[in-house]
């Protein structure tokens, strides 16, 4: 539960932090691919390294394959959150550099989480509570979009953590009920990154700068 509040709690700041100009949505066509390129290329490279280090009869395992994907998945590293962060810190906020990169973080760790459905229906195969949660990916997305830096709400750090437990308590809440449903294999499993991500989105975004 404590991590999944923590991970609600730093996704609801990336999605404070994440703004777009409407008017240039196609201009983000080529960031979003280039994110993807950060998102997947490290993930493969890994995989592949991995199952170098395996015996070669492995090579030819499709379990083995899939184990890997998903170990790879955790280990491969991202950059550009650091280096915005980093950029921040060099006082260069203002420059284009910064604001370009922030874009490409933001669209990377937005990545990681749709590469993971493809990623759980090779683990657990095609079953109706995937496309469930792919319709729920769906429906979060277009709210983010429609209802961007709307909401003016309190954003301290106490509020936040606050709306944190709130999105852990609701996603832990429907995979509970699903699970008395339909049983253990027929829970629907939301992760909070993008619940949270998308919530704030649409929080209009306010800044506290001081030392």
């Amino acid at each position: 539960a404590m991590l999944y509040v923590c991970l609600a709690f730093i996704m609801i700041n990336v999605g404070r932090e994440f703004e777009l100009d409407k008017s240039r949505w196609r201009s983000y066509t080529a960031d979003y691919f280039i994110a993807m390129a950060t998102a997947a290329a490290p993930w493969l490279l890994i995989c592949f390294y991995y199952m170098i280090l395996l015996p070669s009869n492995y090579l030819t395992d499709w379990s083995a394959w899939k184990e890997t994907l998903l170990l790879s998945r955790f280990a491969a590293p991202t950059s550009a959150g650091i280096l915005f962060t980093m950029l921040a810190g060099a006082g260069l906020k203002n420059s284009w550099v910064y604001q370009k990169t922030r874009v490409l973080a933001i669209f990377d760790d937005l990545d990681t989480i749709i590469l993971m459905i493809p990623l759980q229906i090779m683990m657990i195969g095609m079953r109706w509570q995937l496309f469930a949660i792919i319709l729920i990916v769906i429906i979060l997305l277009w709210l983010g979009w429609k209802k961007l830096d709307t909401y003016t709400m309190p954003q301290g750090w106490q509020y936040i953590l606050f709306y944190a437990v709130v999105i852990f308590g609701l996603t832990h809440g429907i995979y509970l009920a699903t699970t008395h449903l339909f049983g253990h294999d027929g829970g629907i499993h939301i992760e909070v990154l993008l619940p949270a991500f998308v919530w704030g989105m649409i929080l209009k975004t306010k800044h506290s700068e001081s030392k």
